[in-house]
């Protein structure tokens, strides 16, 4: 008896099944490792754009910041000139208050002092006292200082002698109190 082969695709060329169903698992894995190359190249590409992405945010903060120091460098050089004129200004002022013409007018203007003329000079002994005895009384260097030192003011006439010393009288007890 004869039997015929069973076929078990109609519409097909005939093969042996083994053979086909090694063609369709190759086709599988093609389809399988082609996709997988594809879903991989698609992960690639999107982690690429997203470093660019971030590179470009970095690129753009660093941008920023030397704008914004840039900008504040810009600011303190102005703030420093501003400094250094009101320096100036104020060296100015002082130099300009500081001299003898300025001291010299606010003290005759303001102050109502005059300048002395040649009569109105008070003559000091400039030559140091000798101290020949360390037991003397300081009113004996009150008197010797006296007798040395005389002053004698436009208006005023040498009458008495206590009168005409008492200002070198006060300076020196002035002193004396001072160094006691």
């Amino acid at each position: 008896m004869l039997l015929a082969r069973e076929k078990l695709e109609y519409g097909a060329p005939y093969e042996s099944v083994p053979e086909k169903q090694k063609l369709n698992e190759k086709r599988q894995s093609r389809t399988r490792v082609s996709r997988q190359a594809i879903v991989r190249k698609k992960v690639t590409l999107t982690f690429m754009v997203l470093c660019c992405f971030v590179m470009g945010i970095m690129v753009a903060y660093y941008y920023a910041q030397i704008a914004y120091l840039g900008y504040k460098i810009d600011s303190l050089e102005r703030r420093l000139a501003e400094l250094r004129l009101e320096s100036h200004s104020l060296d100015q002022k002082v130099s300009k208050i500081t001299s003898l013409q300025y001291i010299e007018a606010i003290a005759t203007s303001e102050l109502g002092m005059v300048k002395p003329s040649g009569r109105n000079v008070v003559l000091v002994s400039n030559s140091p006292v000798e101290e020949e005895n360390t037991e003397r009384a300081p009113a004996d260097d009150e008197r010797q200082l006296a007798q040395k030192e005389t002053i004698t003011l436009p208006g005023e006439t040498q009458t008495d002698e206590s009168s005409r010393n008492r200002f070198i009288q006060a300076f020196a007890e002035m002193v004396e109190n001072w160094h006691s």
